[in-house]
């Protein structure tokens, strides 16, 4: 596994002793179009003040994607509010098409989990992590999501999704056909649900 920017970064720094590290396949969760998305603008003041390359210089996917020609997962929450669902694939009838299509592999796909509320399950942007109670939940409600311990979202599809890639060869792309292990969740595929008041916005409804 590997993520988007370590690719390009190592075809740019070409070094035969480095060939090894280049990634076969890539899965990712919750992942952002750019180093600084989500990240408060005040913080992204401070870092780049102290000259930090992914503040002053952020790594985004319209320029990494051109070198990502190997199959390639995002797995992302439909709720995340850090890293909007619409910023990798826009909804029908937008003008743009979304960041995850700056990603050249033919060999490509988005999944989107749902939230589960009657579960209370919400898939946000920290649908992957395991424990945040270390932040403090206050905090960690306005910064992605909180979490006090795994819960389906990892049993039931960031976990599966990883095993079924590295233990049964499933291709990343393809992980809808034996990937997930989904009992308390939905997951959809290629396209966001858009919620009701975004079209009432666009006066679609």
């Amino acid at each position: 596994m590997s993520n988007f920017f370590s690719k390009p970064y190592l075809q740019q720094n070409k070094d035969p002793k480095l060939e090894k590290f280049y990634p076969k396949q890539i899965m990712t969760a919750d992942p952002a179009p750019n180093t600084i998305m989500g990240i408060p603008t005040i913080a992204v003041w401070v870092l780049g003040i102290f000259r930090f390359p992914f503040a002053t210089q952020p790594l985004k996917i319209e320029e990494t994607g051109k070198s990502l020609n190997v199959p390639v997962a995002i797995l992302h929450g439909n709720s995340d509010k850090i890293v909007k669902p619409t910023e990798w694939v826009k909804p029908p009838f937008s003008q743009e098409k979304g960041a995850f299509f700056n990603i050249i592999s033919t060999d490509k796909k988005i999944y989107f989990s749902l939230s589960n509320k009657e579960e209370k399950l919400t898939a946000d942007h920290n649908q992957s992590v395991t424990n945040t109670t270390y932040y403090g939940d206050g905090f960690m409600e306005n910064f992605g999501g909180d979490k006090d311990g795994p819960n389906a979202y990892n049993f039931e599809y960031i976990w599966p999704a990883l095993k079924a890639v590295i233990n049964r060869n499933v291709q990343p792309h393809q992980l809808e056909e034996d990937g997930f292990e989904l009992k308390e969740l939905e997951v959809v595929e290629n396209e966001p649900i858009v919620s009701k008041s975004f079209w009432s916005f666009l006066n679609f409804g």
